[in-house]
């Protein structure tokens, strides 16, 4: 008996969200002092972006922390913060940050109490920023 394909075609518009949305529009490496704070510009998506999804660090070195993500004309800016006591000065690496849904883990009245919500799965990553940790 012969085998029949199927043939699938998905019309409709292509996704650049996903590729090449993202990109570091600050000078690098990003220089975090001991013990503060520095920022990096990233242009993203126009729109509802921050309403929709936030940034996570990916494994990120102990004592470095993302705790402030704000809209800007050109895209979104990052603040990196440092904690003195958990990281050397002289570190340096690369910050991985996530884009993940930001209402994937809201609680459902309906699931069973003690349901473990599901984890956020990253629908997109932005480029690596450098870092160097400064004495100052």
């Amino acid at each position: 008996m012969p085998s029949k394909e199927l043939a699938v075609v998905v019309n409709g518009p292509e996704r650049p969200f996903m590729r090449d949305a993202f990109k570091i529009i600050s000078a690098m490496p990003v220089n975090i002092p001991m013990g503060g704070t520095a920022r990096v510009r990233v242009s993203a998506p126009s729109g509802n972006f921050t309403d929709r999804f936030q940034l996570e660090l990916d494994n990120p070195p102990d004592g470095i922390t993302l705790t402030n993500v704000s809209v800007t004309p050109a895209g979104l800016e990052l603040v990196f913060s440092c904690d003195a006591d958990k990281i050397k000065p002289g570190s340096m690496g690369n910050l991985i940050c996530d884009v993940v849904p930001k209402f994937l883990n809201q609680p459902n009245p309906q699931k069973k109490p003690g349901a473990q919500p599901r984890k956020a799965v990253a629908v997109a990553t932005l480029p690596a920023v450098p870092f160097t940790i400064s004495a100052e």
